[in-house]
């Protein structure tokens, strides 16, 4: 099986510098060819043959354009930019060459930004050719990267999304009369289903659903994105991310990304155990056409999800960066056209993918497993906060972590949020209840509170002590616990700040856990208003006398009002590691309250 679709490993291609270079050479030390060629000119009358030999197409030295591809198109790339610089390109009379290089797409759309840092990140990209629009999404998520990334990102090719399915498998749902979808997927045959004995075939035991890491693989992504957005609506409901959660808890194998799955699949093959592998996992279509071209005992079907596919649309991104100079914005422009012409779609339909308007190549038949008329509508790319909270609740469901959440109930709390009909705390009590649905049952959480005189001798209260919110704790879950005790919290008093995070830091301490995230995620509206309690300069002292770098806890802090002690909080979350976030409209304090947990 072809290695490295989807890897993060990095190679480039230079292309054309000795080949214009051993030309000109031989022209100078040989001038009687030119003498005899004139005269052949001259007697055929064949123009254009003296106008090369008299001005060559290009000078040197050359200009090159670096273009990062991922993984699955940059040899593909790497080919057509050699095959194009052997046609001597110019631009503005200086000859134009290419470099490619490749790079995982996740990995450029975490690390873009005006301040690119070749000696951390690689070769500084001119032309960013991600495998998905997905990623140029994702960057743009972060303001740094969003006005690097044009509005015109052209498709070079497309390779759909689909579940990649064993055949016996497939044909027992019903396959070819009958495609599986997202939603399948995620209630059908999820946590709690029978499993392939309702089929007919017990002897495959449960259903096994494999994913990728979304945060890192392309089809990962893409699957998350439909799983957790059935209706292609563009927003996250309940119902959806309940079902999101019952898929979280169903996967069986879980890989970085596809090269891992894929691999890990031809080895259960090679001993006869592909069908005790795995059932199902979201894969690019093209990558599956690669998996039974090596010929497995097993072959994979792919399955369109009729909720509707993404396309992995392969975009072809000219970076608004200082460094991308008129010049090399031209030669990305003819490159271009010479990528999207004959030469260039061909070499993409001989590996697989199907073109821009999604046509598919000659191997893309049914006989192997495939359609080649895509009937399923096709699916829009969220906009860059759609996709980064969804790889946020993704985190959330699949991240170990020990948590104590710590929330202000003081008076200010019971201000009213305008536009919304409720007040702070209501809303901050929304966003930690959404934070406990999305939870790891595994996950240790306990939630505290605080004001001032919550008890007779300490300005905070514990609601729930810590442990795994998906466990029994007084007659029921954990969860059920908080969510009845915050519920019941009502505001009142002052904000008694620097006692309650000092002592909510010392328990985390001694709560802590090897091998989780320790946090403690303390929300504020207020400042500290505790006359009788630590003084500022006492509390901090106190704060830094307990990091202990053999236990480390990070403090995450979020202040969702102006009149929170901004200043204080941040200072919290840098004597601890942690970071601190400020969403002055509390209206918006649920994705932050995310975002704080899951997007460190």
């Amino acid at each position: 099986m072809p290695g490295g679709r989807h890897g993060s490993g990095v190679q480039s291609h230079r292309r054309g510098r000795s080949r214009t270079r051993s030309r000109r050479t031989h022209l100078a030390v040989a001038p009687w060819i030119i003498i005899s060629i004139v005269a052949v000119v001259g007697l055929t009358g064949v123009s254009a043959g003296w106008a090369w030999l008299v001005q060559a197409p290009c000078s040197t030295p050359q200009i090159g354009l670096t273009v990062v591809a991922s993984p699955d198109q940059s040899k593909i790339l790497s080919a057509l930019a050699q095959s194009w610089t052997e046609t001597q390109p110019a631009v503005q009379g200086k000859c134009a060459a290419v470099e490619v290089v490749t790079k995982n797409s996740a990995d450029v759309a975490a690390s873009l930004s005006p301040t690119w840092d070749p000696r951390r990140d690689g070769a500084r990209p001119d032309v960013w050719a991600p495998d998905s629009t997905a990623w140029t999404r994702y960057a743009s998520a972060r303001p740094t990267a969003a006005g690097m990334i044009p509005a015109d990102q052209p498709s070079l090719a497309r390779t759909p999304v689909v579940l990649a399915m064993p055949r016996p498998m497939a044909e027992a749902l019903g396959w070819p009369r009958k495609q599986v979808g997202w939603h399948d997927l995620a209630t059908q045959f999820g946590v709690g289903s029978p499993g392939w004995s309702k089929f007919g075939h017990p002897e495959w035991g449960k259903f096994k659903t494999g994913m990728t890491d979304p945060v890192k693989s392309t089809a990962g992504l893409h699957a998350l994105l439909a799983i957790t957005d059935f209706n292609n609506d563009e927003k996250v409901s309940d119902a959806e991310l309940k079902n999101a959660l019952g898929f979280s808890r169903s996967v069986t194998t879980y890989t970085n990304d596809t090269d891992g799955l894929f691999e890990k699949l031809q080895k259960a093959d090679e001993a006869g155990k592909a069908m005790s592998f795995v059932s199902a996992f979201p894969a690019l279509e093209r990558d599956i056409s690669d998996y039974n071209a090596a010929g497995p005992k097993v072959p994979l079907t792919a399955l369109y999800p009729p909720e509707g596919i993404a396309d992995a649309d392969h975009p072809f991104v000219v970076l608004n960066a200082l460094w991308v100079d008129p010049l090399r914005k031209q030669i990305a422009q003819d490159f271009l056209s010479y990528v999207r012409g004959p030469e260039g779609r061909k070499a993409y339909a001989d590996s697989a993918f199907r073109g821009p308007d999604r046509s598919a190549p000659p191997m893309l038949t049914q006989e192997r497993g495939f359609e080649p008329t895509i009937n399923a509508v096709q699916r829009s790319v969220l906009m860059p906060d759609q996709v980064t909270r969804t790889v946020i609740a993704w985190t959330a469901l699949r991240k170990r972590a020990n948590i104590l959440s710590v929330m202000d109930v003081s008076g200010s709390m019971a201000t009213l949020v305008p536009g919304t009909g409720k007040s702070r705390l209501e809303i901050a009590r929304g966003a930690a209840l959404m934070g406990l649905q999305t939870f790891n049952p595994d996950t240790q959480v306990g939630q505290w509170v605080f004001s001032t005189n919550q008890t007779a001798t300490t300005d905070y209260r514990e609601l729930v002590p810590i442990g795994p919110v998906g466990g029994p704790y007084q007659g029921g879950l954990r969860r059920d616990a908080i969510i009845r005790n915050l519920n019941a919290v009502q505001p009142k008093g002052n904000t008694g700040l620097y006692d309650t995070a000092l002592a909510a830091y010392k328990e985390s301490k001694r709560a802590y856990q090897p091998g989780r995230l320790n946090l403690v995620v303390l929300m504020t509206d207020g400042e500290n208003q505790d006359g009788v309690g630590l003084s500022r300069e006492a509390f901090f002292n106190g704060l830094k006398a307990e990091v202990d770098p053999n236990r480390p806890v990070a403090m995450l802090t979020i202040a969702y009002s102006d009149d929170a002690a901004i200043g204080d909080l941040q200072e919290m979350s840098k004597i601890t590691g942690g970071k601190s976030f400020v969403s002055k409209n509390p209206a918006d304090i649920q994705k932050v309250f995310l975002a704080a947990l899951f997007g460190r």
